[in-house]
């Protein structure tokens, strides 16, 4: 009798184990996908390395988003559009998948601020986490000359590392655990890390920020100098054979890539650059695209984006956002469903 007892003490206590354990494996799981899948700005290595490495505890197709403000969205929060993260361009697209069936989903990996030097650090670290697609949002921003200097190709301190090669093992690990967690309890119950986690943007008119007051003279003359001193030669650009190699490594990796043509305001373009001077920047870059990339697939400037779907000279409004979507959608949706 008393081995019986013992019998089913030890019964229980196994079976109170594996529903503690299967509660774990739950959350764990859903922390990993909300750090994968929410938008967060980049700003140091505990938040970079924590969203890479929980990309490895998601069990579904996934496509990853690297690009700068435009692709990150959170511009919208500063023009009255509450809940950015749920209306930016991987929302929109996830919502088009999912409407589809399509098991893929989109996770972005884009945030404020960030170079091609940076998108092409993500680039390497995505590839090391296998990921099934990247979609890469570019625009002529990133090739200023003002990105050139030592200390201005990097807008973190992660995109320094070439994405990740200077970690140990032991310290990867340490990313997978202590800020993976913080940040998704942050997230997830917008307790006070949420603060520390998410970088302010502020108005200014110099150096790598840009305003999020409306469109004025200031800010006009600022894109005008930034975009007036363009090179995306590889051979002379350190920021343009920075993504040369980014579309060369996913190649040489089997990864599918999808570029996108940050596409500029229609009704303020020809006022931040010379018209001759912005055919020849396209022209060019889509050069640089195929020839590191020839099986990369580019979404050209989208002429339908009117000027009504923009908030400033280069951000759009959840219904750019959605435009955005319903181009790119079909092209995921036919590979992946």
């Amino acid at each position: 009798m008393g081995i019986n007892k013992l019998n089913v003490i030890i019964g229980s206590l196994l079976f109170i184990a594996l529903l503690v354990a299967a509660e774990i494996f739950v959350r764990t799981q859903s922390i990993s996908r909300h750090i994968a899948f929410h938008p967060a700005e980049l700003v140091n290595d505990d938040i970079f390395s924590a969203k890479i490495n929980a990309l490895e505890g998601v069990d579904a197709p996934i496509a990853v988003l690297i690009g700068d403000s435009v692709a990150f969205g959170k511009t919208m929060s500063g023009y009255g559009y509450d809940n950015w993260q749920e209306r930016e361009l991987s929302a929109k697209l996830n919502e088009r998948l999912a409407e589809n069936g399509t098991a893929l989903r989109v996770a972005n990996y884009a945030s404020d601020g960030l170079t091609p030097a940076d998108f092409s650090a993500i680039i390497d670290r995505a590839i090391k986490a296998e990921v099934d697609v990247v979609i890469l949002v570019v625009g002529l921003r990133g090739f200023s000359k003002s990105f050139e200097a030592r200390d201005e190709r990097y807008s973190y301190g992660w995109g320094k590392t070439s994405g990740g090669k200077n970690f140990t093992k032991i310290v990867n690990k340490y990313w997978q655990t202590k800020p993976a967690l913080e940040f998704g309890l942050s997230e997830l119950v917008g307790g006070p890390l949420n603060s520390v986690l998410t970088r302010i943007r502020k108005p200014c008119y110099s150096g790598k920020c840009e305003s999020q007051m409306p469109l004025d003279g200031i800010q006009i003359l600022q894109m005008k100098r930034r975009l007036a001193g363009i090179e995306i030669n590889p051979d002379v650009s350190f920021q343009a054979k920075e993504l040369s190699n980014g579309l060369k490594a996913l190649d040489g990796a089997g990864i599918p890539v999808i570029v996108v043509y940050a596409t500029e305001n229609p009704a303020v373009v020809s006022a931040i650059i010379k018209p001759e001077q912005l055919q020849k920047a396209r022209s060019e870059l889509l050069t640089l695209i195929t020839h590191a990339n020839p099986n990369s697939i580019y979404f050209l400037p989208d002429t339908s984006l009117t000027k009504d779907m923009y908030v400033d000279h280069m951000h759009l409004t959840p219904d750019g956002y959605g435009k955005m979507a319903d181009r790119l959608a079909p092209v995921l949706i036919k590979k992946y469903r």
